[in-house]
This record gives structure tokens, C-alpha cells and sequence, in this order.
């Protein structure tokens, strides 16, 4: 307002001395402003300039004096000139960047604040910018390095983390490039232990081990690190020296005074932090944090996406472990299917040419014997891991003494044991009951006593015990609540299990290498079975091993029956001596009973009663299995019907009832449970009401329960036993 004032002051009419001083004091101050000033008439023409005026575009006072507006300013301004004027004259003030022409023809870019005076005077205030533009120039270049050093970073460590296996590697690299892009004196990176829900720290830089051993653990909420894990947002602590934070504690006692702690977070899930400190800054700038949040949520990334690759190759390894497990499995189960077909097949054919011996027609029988056992088992063994798998396996639960139920086991087995000169011991504490199904139990311990007399050479010893352990006792994760249990051992001094395959000894399809799978047979599967069961009775197996030919022990734990159970005092029947041998069994072995013992089944046979008189109608759509019993059961003196399809057979029953009724279930046209459904809505009570067996393949317990709820009274397994078939039908007599 002062220059304006002079100004205005300078061109009033000069009546006396004091006005004319006032006037050249005005030109004198005008020359001692900074800015360059210039006075021009309504025209444009300049009819006074100032000493910084002549300076700045290299012309005297006499040849500026005379030259308009335009003259100064490139011919692309002049149309922005017009609308200035027009701007002006309306009484506005114009501050503004422009371009005023040197007199050598160069370009100055200038700062112009212009008004027109209340005479129509122009009067502009001009400032050089080039210094200004300049630094601007300068501080634009160097955000622009630094910008496209953060994106060449950015895209290094992209690029890194693709190619990265385990992207929590490259921290320490990475740090190095930051250490010169924005001057980092420490990092810190804690990975999340999601068991202990603690940090751990994985990688750090800038500080001493001694350091890093004292903050190697972080909880989840404590200081800077632990904060931002539990919180999940990134915290910045800046001239931290002066900071009076308690989480900054840390912090402050390794000199840091400027920190970013960022978590590494990806699709919501927290893998851990990632931080960086600086020793010679009190602050970083916005563009440096945001540069610290997008490094670390590409590692979050990278480390999502290892997670993923890691999970995915291990999927894909147990898919194919599971392929190569099944075709293994597939090719024993085709061997063990044929092998006992051979020695089957071959003696059929030589009992058919009617040239053996007694003695070889003997000989015959009993190998064809004891190979059909052989797949009988192979076929039971096949449906319990059908049961097992589908969650259908069912216990029929009462008190059961566990030494009664091992004693039982051991007798099946001893003459095996017997035959290969096995010591075989027996540590049992009297009256230890459990609740379970005392034949599931039996299938348990025979098990594992036939493995241990198989995988033991001749000349071995096995001890099973028997004894009661307080549930204090070390055992994985206990699964016993009372206050003991009942711990069965099956030590044996075979041949072992291989530190890498007892991890897997009770999986499904799962064998030892090394040729035993054909050297012993089997499937695989009784391991996985006995495991199943134990669990089902709430207990737990484990097993043992050195290593290879140092033997095994098979640890069996298995609830108490409570005190206060009123089943437990129910009196136990005693043990009964019955003259029953596995002679299948024992015969696997390639060793043969001394003396002979076939005169026990003539026995039984001879003893299982007539069934003379009888009347028995038998339906069986195939006619092999109906020859079969109708020559057992007419042999035994029994009347027999045979029929091969239930509609003859309902036909003729309506008209004349058996005494009994033989049937098969699984038929075509008419299955045995709709069959017998018919049978017992006959109109008359007289022909409905006679007993019926079920005769099967389905050899499970819920096929059997199933046959009973439909109408049947007793239940068959095919391949059927003789003497349990007549003594089934016997006891219907």
C-alpha cells in the first residue's frame, strides 16, 4: 500500500517544495524494493520502472520507458493479457506466474502481482522465480528418485518373493536395501506361534546376539511388536528418545529414535511383524511408512502363497502315497486271494482223477481246509475295514475279564507258539474287568499274538502281562479318566519294527518294506483293525521298537469298569477247558499236530444228533450252495426241499409249511428278507410260524441283526461250516 501510495503521490500536480521532496522520496523508496516495479498508461505503455526493473530484463530506464506491456511478454501470453486487463479493470488484484522476454531474447519466468490504479494506471510488482523453481525442480527430482527407487525396490522384492520358497529369507536383504534408500540403523522380525500364541523372533539386524536372546519371545499386547500383532495395524513411534510411552520402553533402550512396526497380514490371517528403526532420524515421511506397509503386505502375500504351495505339494504327496499304498494294497490282496486258490484248485483237480490214497485224499482235504479258512479270514479282515471306514463298526458291550479274554487268545495260538519253540509267558493280575465286547477284545489280542508269533524266529520268547497302572503314569495323551486302568504289554524278540515305518504301523495298507510283505503275507490291515477297536473301548495302543531285530512291544490300555457299576459284580462264568484246535492256524506255519486229531470232528458229528424227520424247505438261487446243503442236511436224515427261487418256494409252503426254513438272502428276483416277509403274512398261523435261518454272505453283525428284525430266528455266515450248520438247524428240533 506504501508503493501505491507513492506512486499516486509522484504524478499529483508539484504546487510547492514539500511535495516535490515527497515525490522524489517515493521515486527513491520504489528503487529500494526488492521486486521489480512497473508503471504503465492506459494504453500499456510503462511510464516508469524501477533500478530492480532494468535489472531483471537487462534494459536502461530510457529504453524500458516508451515500450507497452506487450512488448515484454511472449506473443502465447497476449491473449491472457486481454483477460487480465479485463479482470483488473473490474477493481481486482491478480497475483499470477508469467514470462517476461530478457533483452538477449531469454525467457524469465516471473511472479507478477498486477492492479490498475483509480486513475487507469497500470502498476505491477514482477519477482524473479528461477532461484525458486529451481529448488522446486530439485525437490521434485529428488521425490521422483526416490519414488522410482521405492518402485525398483518394490518390484526387486516382487520378484524375489515369487521365485522364494521360504519368503521370510529375504528379510535380511531387504533390510540392506532400505538401510540406503531411508537410512535404517534396525529391523525386527517376529513370526506368530500360533500353539503358544506368542511371537517368536526370526530375523533381526542391528543389534547385538546378546540382545536378540533377550527378546527372542513377545506376548501378544506387549510393547511396539506385540501391540501391533494383537491390534493388527501399523504404529509409528517418531522422536521415541522423548517419547514417555510405556510399549516404547523397548525401543528406547536399543537408542532407536525413529521406529515403523508393521504386521504381516494376508486374506486375515496373521503370520507375524515386521519393523524397522532408525538411530539418526526422529521421523519418517508418509511416502516411507506407506513404502514399509506395501513391502510388508507383499511378504504377508508371499508367505500366504508359500503356506498354500507347501500344503498343496503335501496334499498332492499324500495323494499319491495314498495311490501307490492302494495299488500295493490291490496287489497283495490279489496275491492273498490267489495263493490259497492254487493249492485249492490243483488238489480238486487231483481228487477228481479218484488215484490218491487214502492217506493223500486226507492230505487233500485238510489243505483245501485250511486254505478256505485262510481266505475266510482274508474276507473278514476285508469287512471289518469296510466297517471300520463307513463309521459302522458296533460293540456288543457286558463285563468282561480281561484275563479270561487273553488266557482264551493264548490258547488259540499256543500250539503255534509250541511249534516254533516259542517261549511263551504269561504275567496276569487276577479279576481285572473293562467294559466291552469280550469278542472284539479276543480279535485284539489274538491279533497281536499272531503277529508276535509270525515276525518271531523259532526259539523266541513273547510275554504278554497283565496288570493294573495308575492313570498318573506317562502316556502320550491320556485317554483313561479313572484313577487306573488296565494295561496290557505283548513284548516279543523278533525281528522288529524300522524306526520309519513304526509311525505308520497302524494305517491302513500300510506294510513294512524290505520283502516281509510277501515273506509273512497279510494285508496290512490287522494293525489298522486292532487299532480301530481299541480306541472303540475308549483305550489306547501303542508300539515299541529299538529298531530292526530287536523286537517289538504292543501296549494296550483299556478303562476299568467303575466301582459302582452294579454289572461288575455280577459272578463271571469260570473258564472252560474246550478241546478245540486252530489247526488252520498252526498249519501256516508248515508244522502239523502230533498226534493226529481228526477223530474230534467225527466226534462231533457223530454227537450232533439225527434230523430225521424233519421237514426242510431250502431256498437258494445258487445251485451249488443248494446241492451242497441239501446233501448235508438229507445225510443227516432230514427231509429236504430244495428250491431254487423264493416264489416256488412261497408257492409251496402256503400249501404244505415245512418244519423249517433254510434261506438264502442275497437272491435276484426276491431278496431273503422280502421273502421271509411274505412267508410269516401267509393267512394261516400253522404255515406261518415255523422257524427260519438266514443263510448269507453278508457276514457282518448288522446283517445278522437286520435277518432277525425281518423274521428269521438264527443266522448262517456262507461258506458254510457243517457242523455249525446242523447244529443250528439241530436246535430248532
Amino acid at each position: 500500500m506504501f508503493n501505491l501510495f507513492c506512486l499516486s503521490a509522484k504524478h499529483q500536480s508539484a504546487q510547492s517544495s514539500p511535495e516535490i521532496d515527497r515525490t522524489l522520496q517515493c521515486e527513491t523508496l520504489i528503487d529500494l524494493a526488492p521486486d521489480a516495479i512497473f508503471i504503465a498508461d492506459l494504453n500499456g505503455i510503462y511510464t516508469e520502472v524501477n533500478h530492480q526493473a532494468c535489472q531483471l530484463l537487462g534494459y536502461s530506464r530510457e529504453e524500458l520507458l516508451g515500450k507497452s506491456i506487450a512488448d515484454l511478454i511472449p506473443q502465447e501470453d497476449l491473449l491472457k493479457l486481454i483477460a487480465v486487463r479485463d479482470f483488473l479493470i473490474q477493481g481486482n488484484t491478480q497475483i499470477d506466474t508469467w514470462t517476461h522476454l530478457h533483452k538477449d531474447g531469454s525467457r524469465i519466468p516471473t511472479e507478477v502481482s498486477a492492479k490498475i490504479l483509480p486513475d487507469g494506471r497500470w502498476v505491477a510488482f514482477v519477482r524473479d522465480i528461477r532461484s525458486r523453481q529451481q529448488a522446486e525442480l530439485a525437490l521434485r527430482e529428488k521425490a521422483l528418485q526416490e519414488r522410482n527407487s521405492h518402485i525398483q525396490l518394490l518390484y526387486e522384492t516382487t520378484r524375489d518373493l515369487l521365485s522364494a520358497n521360504q519368503p521370510l529369507t529375504l528379510v535380511k536383504t531387504l533390510f540392506a536395501k532400505l538401510k540406503d534408500i531411508v537410512g535404517l540403523d534396525a529391523y525386527f522380525n517376529y513370526v506368530l506361534d500360533e500353539e503358544r500364541q506368542k511371537l517368536h523372533l526370526m530375523f533381526c539386524g542391528g543389534i547385538s546376539d546378546e540382545i536378540a536372546r533377550d527378546i527372542e519371545w513377545l506376548d501378544l499386547g506387549c510393547a511396539v511388536c506385540g501391540t501391533v500383532a494383537q491390534k493388527r495395524y501399523q504404529m509409528l513411534q517418531f522422536d521415541v528418545q522423548h517419547s514417555d510411552d510405556p510399549k516404547t520402553q523397548l525401543v528406547r533402550s536399543l537408542g532407536i529414535t525413529a521406529y515403523a512396526c508393521q504386521p504381516l497380514i494376508s486374506q486375515g490371517k496373521l503370520f507375524g511383524t515386521l519393523s524397522f528403526g532408525s538411530k539418526t532420524r526422529t521421523t519418517f515421511s508418509p511416502t516411507e511408512t506407506e513404502l514399509f506397509q506395501v513391502l510388508c503386505d507383499q511378504i504377508a502375500i508371499a508367505l500366504e502363497r508359500s503356506q498354500l504351495i507347501a500344503s498343496l505339494q503335501e496334499q498332492t504327496e499324500e495323494l499319491k502315497q495314498n495311490d501307490r499304498l492302494k495299488d500295493n494294497f490291490f496287489s497283495a490282496l490279489s496275491h492273498e486271494l490267489r495263493t490259497p486258490l492254487n493249492p485249492i484248485l490243483g488238489w480238486t483237480k487231483l481228487l477228481q482223477t479218484e488215484t490218491l490214497s487214502s492217506a493223500q485224499v486226507s492230505q487233500a482235504l485238510q489243505t483245501i481246509d485250511r486254505n478256505v479258512q485262510q481266505q475266510i479270514r482274508l474276507v473278514d479282515d476285508l469287512l471289518d475295514m469296510c466297517c471300520v471306514i463307513q463309521g459302522k463298526m458296533r460293540l456288543e458291550t457286558h463285563p468282561v475279564n480281561l484275563g479270561f479274554t487273553i488266557k482264551n487268545a493264548v490258547e488259540t495260538v499256543e500250539f503255534a507258539a509250541q511249534a516254533k519253540a516259542i517261549d511263551l509267558r504269561l504275567h496276569l493280575t487276577d479279576a481285572i474287568y473293562t467294559l466291552g465286547d469280550g469278542d472284539r477284545l479276543q480279535q485284539v489280542f489274538w491279533n497281536l499274538l499272531s503277529n508276535a508269533i509270525k515276525f518271531t524266529p523259532k526259539g523266541g520268547r513273547i510275554d504278554v502281562d497283565l496288570s493294573l497302572v495308575s492313570s498318573h503314569s506317562t502316556w502320550g495323551e491320556e485317554k483313561v479318566t479313572n484313577n487306573k486302568y488296565a494295561q496290557i504289554r505283548i513284548r516279543d524278540t523278533g525281528i522288529g519294527i524300522d524306526s520309519g515305518f513304526l509311525p505308520h504301523i497302524f494305517e491302513y495298507f500300510r506294510q513294512a518294506e524290505g520283502g516281509s510283505t510277501r515273506r509273512y503275507g497279510g494285508l496290512g490291515l490287522g494293525l489298522a483293525i486292532v487299532h480301530h477297536l481299541v480306541e472303540l473301548h475308549g483305550g489306547t495302543i501303542k508300539a515299541e521298537s529299538p529298531g530292526l531285530n530287536q523286537g517289538a512291544v504292543f501296549t494296550v490300555k483299556l478303562p476299568l469298569l467303575n466301582n459302582d457299576n452294579p454289572l461288575k459284580k455280577i459272578n463271571p462264568i469260570e473258564p472252560r477247558k474246550i478241546d478245540y484246535i486252530d489247526r488252520n492256524f498252526i498249519e501256516s506255519f508248515n508244522v502239523s499236530l502230533s498226534p493226529e486229531s481228526s477223530y474230534i470232528t467225527t466226534t462231533i458229528i457223530n454227537s450232533a444228533g439225527s434230523l430225521g424227520g424233519i421237514q426242510i424247505a431250502l431256498v437258494d438261487d445258487d445251485p451249488d450252495n443248494l446241492e451242497l446243503l441239501r446233501f448235508l442236511l438229507s445225510e443227516e436224515g432230514a427231509k429236504v426241499k430244495a428250491f431254487n427261487s423264493p416264489e416256488k418256494a412261497l408257492e409251496a409252503i402256503a400249501k404244505s409249511p415245512p418244519d423249517l426254513l433254510v434261506s438264502d438272502i442275497g437272491m435276484p428276483e426276491m431278496n431273503g428278507y422280502e421273502f421271509i416277509q411274505k412267508v410269516r403274512a401267509l393267512p394261516s398261523q400253522q404255515r406261518r410260524n415255523f422257524p427260519a435261518i438266514a443263510l448269507s454272505a453278508f457276514a457282518q453283525k448288522i446283517d445278522q441283526e437286520k435277518a432277525i428284525e425281518a423274521g428269521y430266528q438264527a443266522y448262517i455266515t456262507k461258506p458254510v461250516d457243517p457242523l455249525q450248520a446242523i447244529a443250528t438247524v439241530a436246535q430248532f428240533i
